[in-house]
């Protein structure tokens, strides 16, 4: 599932142009209207939109710190991932749970916490 702070119908487009939709089971954006427009609130949305009735099951990953705090204020584990736009201090003090430098360290993370 993706979340964004985008308005949706906009992630929608960029992710059909780059052909990365399909990657995706639920793709979760702020309104055009303002009704979500925190990540908290995509957050919130996303969850309830897939019934995900416990969110400890779920792990937010993000390179900001509105990622982070909109997983902690969901009562969501987070990953904190440097090879986006945020800095380590950054999502440090936003208090990442896990910070990775890579893909590649995501993955292989990733790949203990699920098997």
């Amino acid at each position: 599932m993706l979340t964004t702070s985008k308005p949706e119908i906009f992630a929608r487009q960029i992710l059909d142009y780059f052909n990365l939709s399909h990657y995706f089971s639920f793709i979760g954006g702020a309104t055009l209207g303002g009704k979500r427009s925190t990540k908290t609130d995509v957050i919130q949305y996303v969850l309830k939109s897939n019934k995900i009735e416990n969110p400890s099951d779920v792990i937010m990953i993000g390179d900001r710190k509105h990622d982070i705090e909109g997983a902690q204020t969901n009562d969501m584990q987070s990953i904190g991932a440097l090879y986006g736009y945020g800095s380590e201090k950054e999502l440090y003090e936003a208090g990442a749970n896990i910070i990775v430098p890579s893909v590649t360290h995501l993955q292989n993370l990733l790949n203990t916490i699920i098997y």
